[in-house]
């Protein structure tokens, strides 16, 4: 199958795929690519985040923040 995604792009949708799966998601969601982005440290994301003062690490904990409530709520749902 061929691919209209360039190298770095597809290393990005890869590593937003297992942040997705080591989450407990069967789905990409776009925090789960902003995580990826972020993990990139050499990406102009990483480096356009952080020259606006963003700080990765704790863009990143405030991302997987929402994505854990984000599960309890679903979880919550279905157990309702």
């Amino acid at each position: 199958m061929s691919s209209r995604l360039g190298g770095r792009a597809l290393v990005v949708c890869d590593a937003a795929l297992r942040q997705a799966l080591n989450l407990g998601y069967n789905y990409i969601q776009p925090e789960h690519l902003l995580l990826a982005l972020i993990s990139q440290e050499d990406s102009v994301a990483a480096r356009a985040l952080i020259e606006a003062g963003v700080h990765p690490a704790d863009l990143r904990k405030a991302v997987l923040k929402v994505l854990r409530d984000d599960l309890v709520q679903q979880r919550e749902t279905l157990e309702a």
